[in-house]
This record gives structure tokens, C-alpha cells and sequence, in this order.
């Protein structure tokens, strides 16, 4: 699977900033991982697959995860959500505050990144290419990120072939062999006449 260079142009800057986030809020130091049972050392992972015609992204970190009671106070401070209206929200709910503008539960912000500060620019920028993406967490466990891409904006290498004037593609991943056909080699001997369409269409039944 491939993505075009334009559309990961787009998103380089995004994917760097969400790693960032994780590097530099969402990973603890090791004495705070040891202390909690956790490795010394964080991991942060990186998947990328095909589903149901899109291009799907997930990005997750086992650190600290985000403390969506400072979520959903900054959010109410911000003049976001009620009082009223946060005590009804559900834990998909206050996941989703963290992408709107000025959110954040970084008691510092630093150069490298704060948590929350520009999550809305990440899910803008997925937007601006007919993505998407939302957000997960579990405090002290980490942070899932999963962002999906249509297809049609993606790049799958195909062999194009041509029999009696039509043209066919077929994945590179279906592919096991190609070999270079010498046709001075070779002599046709009562050849009957073939429907090469129904030919192919028999061999992809």
C-alpha cells in the first residue's frame, strides 16, 4: 500500500506533531514508569492498514493517557460547556473536547509540544484530504489515535496489460512472477480462435 506524495506532504507535519505530543506529555519519565509497575522505557507504535475502503492510521503510546477531568475543566473555563452540560457528557464525549481549539491539560507548555494545544489543527488537516480522526484514552494506561483516509486519495501499484485493444490492472500484490516473453521463440499451430474477454473473466470467477 502506497499514499500519494502530495497527500503525505499534507500530513507530515501533523503525524510529527502527534508523535511529538506523545514523546513529550504522553510518555513518562522512568522513575514514574517504574514506579507504576510499567517498563522503564515507553512505546509509542505506529500501524497502517487497508479497511473498508479507506486508509486507516493508528498512532498509540502506553503512557500517562489524558486526564479528561482537566479536559472537561478547561473546557468549562473556556466558556465551551456548561456545568450542566459537562456533568451529562460521556467518556466518547469528553474525548472529543480535546480537539477543539485552546484545550489542553499541560500544566507547561513546552517547545517540543503540548497535549491538546493544536488537536484541532490535526483533525483539520485530515479533513482537508475527506479523513477523519478521533481519539482515545485510558489514564495511566495511554492514548489510541485512529485516523481513516479514503482510499481514492491513496496510491496502489498496478501492472497495466493490454489484450485485443483493452487495457486491464492488477494489483502488484497478486502478482507472483513476471516473465519477458520472446515472441521469436515461439510458433502458433492451430490456433483456435479465442474470446480472450471470456478468456479472463473465467480465470477471475
Amino acid at each position: 500500500m502506497e499514499l500519494d506524495k502530495t497527500m503525505i506532504d499534507t500530513l507530515l507535519e501533523t503525524l510529527v506533531h502527534i508523535l511529538k505530543n506523545s514523546i513529550d506529555h504522553g510518555i513518562e519519565t522512568p522513575e514514574e514508569r517504574l514506579a507504576q509497575g510499567k517498563s522503564e522505557y515507553g512505546n509509542i507504535s505506529i500501524a497502517a492498514s487497508l479497511q473498508t475502503g479507506n486508509v486507516r492510521l493508528i498512532i498509540s503510546d502506553d503512557g500517562r493517557g489524558l486526564n479528561l477531568e482537566k479536559i472537561k475543566q478547561s473546557s468549562i473555563a473556556k466558556v465551551m460547556i456548561t456545568e450542566e452540560e459537562a456533568k451529562k457528557l460521556s467518556k466518547e464525549e469528553l474525548e472529543e473536547l480535546v480537539f477543539h481549539p485552546g484545550v489542553s491539560t499541560a500544566k507547561v507548555i513546552t517547545e517540543t509540544s503540548g497535549r491538546g494545544v493544536g488537536m484541532d489543527a490535526v483533525r483539520t488537516s485530515f479533513k482537508k484530504i475527506g479523513g477523519n480522526v478521533h481519539l482515545t484514552t485510558e489514564e495511566g494506561k495511554g492514548v489510541t489515535l485512529v485516523a481513516t483516509i479514503p482510499q481514492t486519495v491513496s496510491v496502489i501499484s498496478c501492472l497495466i496489460i493490454s489484450v485485443v485493444k483493452k487495457r486491464f490492472a492488477i494489483f502488484q500484490k497478486y502478482i507472483s512472477e513476471l516473465i519477458l516473453f520472446d515472441a521469436s521463440r515461439y510458433k502458433t499451430v492451430n490456433m483456435p480462435e479465442i474470446d480472450w474477454i471470456t478468456f479472463l473473466k473465467k480465470l477471475g470467477r
